[in-house]
């Protein structure tokens, strides 16, 4: 339970240091994504005053047709599924970092539960003296010795009642 507890510690670190290094990836990613949009405003802004913009709008919204017309761009470039995949490994990692907390918090109970028991038996041990501990050495040792001695009785019979049959057979 120990080891168990442990390795689920260390897993659940990795995961939280994966964790905040996805989120520092996020917020970057906010902050650029932020500036960029900031950039594609004030360019949007430029282009709507030209009177070249002017012309070819004809009554259209300018500013949503260019929003479109960037968004599409930024989509076709490299790396730009990263934001999507940055939020959903971050859920992933959120959900998983729950599961080993659960999971620690199950095997902390455990290990409190083992040496709750362990420390119960331990006292229990130390009310029983040394002599009642030889005592039960000693019985070991003569039951040992009396299985022997059984086996050895029973081997005998067997030879006596095997010759008697050997007899009866004559």
């Amino acid at each position: 339970a120990t080891k168990l507890y442990e390795k689920s510690q260390q897993k659940l670190a990795a995961l939280q240091q994966r964790l905040k290094s996805q989120e520092e990836l996020l917020r970057q990613k906010d902050d650029a994504l932020a500036r960029m949009a900031a950039k594609m405003k004030q360019n949007s802004t430029k282009s709507v005053n030209s009177p070249k913009a002017a012309k070819s709008v004809e009554g259209k919204d300018a500013i949503p047709t260019f929003k479109r017309r960037q968004t599409r761009l930024n989509l076709q470039k490299p790396g730009a599924g990263v934001e999507v995949s940055s939020v959903q490994d971050n859920a992933k990692a959120r959900e998983k970092a729950s599961q080993l907390e659960s999971e620690n918090r199950k095997l902390a109970k455990a290990k409190s539960d083992l040496e709750q028991k362990n420390q119960a038996l331990m006292e229990e041990l130390s009310h029983f003296d040394d002599k009642f501990f030889d005592e039960v050495e000693d019985l070991k040792h003569e039951h040992a010795e009396l299985q022997k001695e059984n086996e050895a009785l029973r081997a005998k019979l067997a030879a006596v009642h095997g010759e008697d049959d050997d007899d009866d057979d004559r």
